[in-house]
């Protein structure tokens, strides 16, 4: 597949066919606590990693938030680990990505302004607001892997976030996991038409069970 394939499924396939794929495959990537701000939001892009720390290395430059955004290709999604219970991104970070034209951002954090966030549809993931804003944590180094929800996210990771939370598949990955998803994106439309027929529970529980096996 092409990457623009790639994207345009993972962009447009319902997240509970990724995640059946996923259990299949016996995969790891469901991140755990890490929701949109705006509730009905969705993002699809390549990883950029930002790991900010409270005492970055001194041999590492000072990075600016708005300039790191720069480094990231059009269409990336930020993927940031802040070890802080403050809020670390508000409007104006999240109006610069837009205008950088990035997917949008996924924090293992917290925001504030999620009033505008939310109003204005800024494409933002995180643990939720926070009134205090952090002022210690800098970045310390961008395009390493980061704990991000619990899970390891790598530069260049594929990331799917929408209502239900957020997925990360690695690159090696993502085509069997695209490959498997369409046949359960098959079934579930079958499982639904065959739930309005009326055939009853049982018809129900045998168009089910296909999910459970692998599409060969």
């Amino acid at each position: 597949m092409t990457e623009q394939e790639i994207l345009d499924f993972l962009s447009h396939a319902e997240t509970g066919a990724l995640t059946d794929a996923m259990k299949l495959l016996h995969m790891d990537g469901w991140m755990e606590d890490i929701l949109p701000v705006p509730e009905d939001i969705r993002i699809c892009g390549r990883a950029f990693t930002v790991q900010y720390e409270r005492q970055p290395s001194p041999d590492f430059p000072a990075v600016n938030v708005f300039e790191m955004m720069e480094q990231a290709q059009p269409g990336g999604v930020l993927v940031g680990a802040v070890p802080s219970s403050y809020a670390i991104v508000g409007e104006n970070i999240m109006n610069a990505a837009r205008v950088n034209h990035l997917a949008g951002m996924v924090l293992d954090g917290k925001c504030r302004d999620s009033g505008v966030i939310r109003r204005d549809r800024l494409p933002l993931f995180c643990k939720g607001p926070a009134i205090r804003l952090e002022t210690e944590c800098k970045i310390a180094s961008v395009q390493v892997p980061v704990l991000c929800g619990g899970i390891l996210v790598r530069p260049g990771d594929y990331v799917v976030g929408d209502c239900d939370g957020v997925i990360v598949i690695r690159p090696e990955d993502v085509e069997k996991l695209i490959y498997q998803a369409e046949r359960i994106a098959q079934i579930e439309l079958e499982l639904e038409k065959t739930i309005q027929s009326g055939r009853g529970m049982h018809a129900v529980a045998l168009v089910s069970k296909q999910k459970k096996s692998l599409r060969p």
